[in-house]
């Protein structure tokens, strides 16, 4: 895990490298004053993005500066599928690709201001919303062009993805621009539809600490944060609107947003796992539905341990 330092008072122009495993510090990276943007970019391999250059951080050396690519940059992205990491700067309004080994290899022009780097699922399409120029400039990776600029009618501020759609957030306004992805490709016309969730928009500010829409549990269904709202709204792809939204404690404002699936899942013929984790040892009993299918059953076992313990519950179901 690496971590970076903002360099405020009392912070240090440090990167950290992690053992998520034991939680100790193995390295220190002096990567020059932050905020950094970090983008891990394979095993013991990360690029560090701050204004005041771009570093190469790699396990057991020293960090090594990139020169040649300027400062400024403001965000960090790794495209596996690619095998690239993608910088941002917004002052200048360019977007960069850099290889592993630090070589430069691609840049595209964006309009300054570019609000980020949102890679789809695949890691092969690049979405940069770009709120002045009310679009979203596409490009993909696979050819290292600009495959599209699509107008919206409002100011793209971030991005989440489905399997199929793109989903685009605007500063003002309730309403979301989907964008259907397999309209995307080579020789494609952007396929943008609209649907109105909430009264508020992102704002102009981009506080957001993570992905504001995420893929909930369930076929087609999605989670899309309204901060202005202080709600989650839940929307099932091909509907209009949200059909419904998850309230939050009074004063909340949600500035990220994820979903765990904690369902039973079939990993073999007849064999079905879960994870979930229990508030204390002890002896707790699981009662396991199966709707339409007639199945219930209670399943009861002995958890040893402390508290917060994750216990795999594997059980075979005939």
């Amino acid at each position: 895990l690496w971590v970076g330092q903002d360099g405020r008072d009392g912070a240090t122009a440090q990167v950290a490298l992690v053992e998520r495993a034991t939680g100790s510090v193995v390295a220190r990276h002096e990567a020059g004053p932050g905020p950094h943007a970090l983008a891990a970019a394979g095993a013991g391999l990360a690029v560090s993005a701050s204004p005041s250059g771009v570093a190469l951080l790699r396990a057991g050396t020293e960090a090594r500066p990139l020169p040649g690519l300027g400062g400024g940059f403001a965000e960090a992205v790794w495209s596996p599928l690619a095998e690239l990491v993608l910088l941002l700067d917004r002052g200048e309004g360019k977007a960069v690709a850099v290889r592993p080994d630090g070589r430069p290899v691609a840049s595209w022009q964006v309009a300054p201001g570019a609000a980020g780097l949102f890679l789809d699922p695949t890691g092969r399409l690049l979405l940069i919303p770009e709120p002045d120029e009310r679009r979203v400039t596409v490009v993909d990776l696979g050819r290292g062009t600009v495959a599209h600029r699509v107008s919206l009618e409002g100011r793209p501020r971030r991005v989440g993805f489905s399997r199929a759609q793109a989903y685009v957030q605007h500063e003002e306004g309730g309403r979301l621009s989907l964008i259907a992805l397999n309209s995307l490709v080579e020789g494609g016309r952007p396929a943008v539809a609209t649907i109105a969730a909430g009264d508020g928009g992102l704002g102009a500010a981009d506080d957001a600490l993570g992905a504001t829409v995420a893929t909930a549990p369930g076929d087609g269904a999605m989670l899309i944060a309204s901060p202005e709202d202080r709600v989650a709204h839940v929307y099932m792809e091909g509907m209009a609107a949200p059909s419904g939204a998850l309230r939050l404690p009074p004063q909340a404002r949600p500035l990220a947003i994820a979903a765990i699936d904690r369902g039973l899942r079939e990993v073999a013929p007849g064999r079905y796992e879960a994870q979930a984790v229990f508030p204390a040892g002890g002896r707790w009993v699981v009662p396991v539905m199966q709707q339409g299918g007639g199945f219930l059953h209670c399943f009861e076992f002995e958890v040893a341990g402390d508290a917060g313990a994750a216990v795999p519950l594997t059980r075979r179901m005939r």
